[in-house]
């Protein structure tokens, strides 16, 4: 990781999601609690995290997306027999320490060497709840891809892709759909993946992403082509979580607290009503286009849904919610926040 307080390296953006988690726990209603997340952040994490554009809907969005995947792993480790977890791109993810792993689970993180150094260096005098491990490997070089599926053993594994594949080259994203696969026991695997139309529309029509492009391979792919390589090498949808079904904690946290919300919008910027109807356009948009095609589409809309009203003091929380659920109903479409990828061998020959 370097010294500056900008994002000069991809392993950075891991400083800046510590703080989201460490913000959300200091929430009296925090919709997940990382009691690890400050002291990993420091005090370059919070300062990466403030000179961010959209800083608040990052903060909320990173808390939602933290709770989906924390649901969605424990629910697949109950309902099938996974032996490893392997988190690709660890960065400062605390699972093995926060949540109640079973003993004999074997956990193992896999990152770049200067990444993995600090986290064991703050986290030492912890004890994780699972069999931890560490492997330092950079997944766009073959052999070391090749060293993460030995150490998965034969046994069944999942595979946790967090934040990581809007970064890879296309060519990396493409061997990891093919190798797990062919050349591993990985058989479950949960992503995250933001559409090109949603940035654009969390942007204004902007590039929101702008931020952290410079530290993207040079032919990252985008969300949607990330979904049509994993369709391409066989990969369905197990379980999901749907902003529109899923998000009541979202609605209680609103309806509890008008007035926060309603401070933070004064506080963004003036003209703030214009900003919000840009957004909700965009949003509305998003959802009518998005389709459901074979594979369920990871949108961070919840992000814009939740957060997008409190651009304006204008805005109201339950009618735009309500403006973006009939958008998905009239449209169709599944709009989903986090999937579970899960791959059985003999369901996905049949569907291909």
């Amino acid at each position: 990781m370097s010294d500056s307080g900008k994002i000069t390296h991809v392993s950075d953006t891991a400083l800046m999601v510590a703080a989201c988690r460490a913000h959300e726990t200091e929430l009296e209603d925090a919709w997940v609690r990382d009691p690890f997340a400050a002291r990993l952040a420091g005090e370059r994490g919070r300062a990466i995290l403030d000179a961010m554009p959209y800083a608040n809907m990052l903060r909320m969005g990173m808390a939602i997306r933290t709770r989906f995947i924390d649901e969605l792993l424990l629910e697949a480790l109950a309902a099938y027999p996974i032996a490893t977890v392997l988190s690709v791109g660890c960065g400062l993810d605390t699972r093995p320490w926060r949540l109640e792993l079973r003993p004999e689970l074997r956990w193992i993180e896999i990152d770049f060497a200067d990444m993995l150094d600090y986290k064991e260096g703050m986290m030492s005098g912890e004890k994780a709840h699972c069999r931890r491990e560490r492997l330092i490997a950079d997944v766009t070089d073959p052999a070391q891809r090749r060293s993460l599926y030995e150490a998965a053993g034969r046994e069944p594994s999942l595979m946790i892709t967090e934040g990581l594949l809007l970064y890879l080259p296309a060519a990396t994203v493409d061997a990891l759909a093919a190798e797990t696969r062919q050349q591993s026991a990985v058989a479950h695997w949960i992503s995250d993946i933001s559409t090109s139309a949603f940035s654009k529309a969390l942007g204004g029509g902007t590039d929101s992403m702008q931020s952290i492009r410079h530290v993207q391979a040079s032919d990252a792919l985008k969300g949607e082509e990330i979904l049509e390589v994993l369709g391409r090498h066989g990969w369905v949808t197990s379980a999901m979580r749907s902003y529109i079904t899923d998000v009541e904690f979202v609605r209680e946290r609103v309806r509890r607290s008008p007035e926060r919300s309603g401070a933070a919008a004064v506080s963004v910027s003036a003209g703030g009503s214009d900003r919000c109807a840009s957004v909700w356009a965009g949003v509305v948009a998003v959802g009518v286009s998005s389709a459901p095609s074979g594979l369920v589409h990871f949108l961070l809309l919840p992000t814009a849904c939740a957060v997008g009203c409190t651009l304006s003091p204008l805005c109201g929380w339950m009618p735009a919610l309500l403006v973006f659920a009939f958008a998905g109903v009239v449209s169709g479409s599944r709009l989903d926040f986090v999937v579970l990828l899960a791959l059985d061998f003999q369901l996905a020959v049949a569907a291909v």
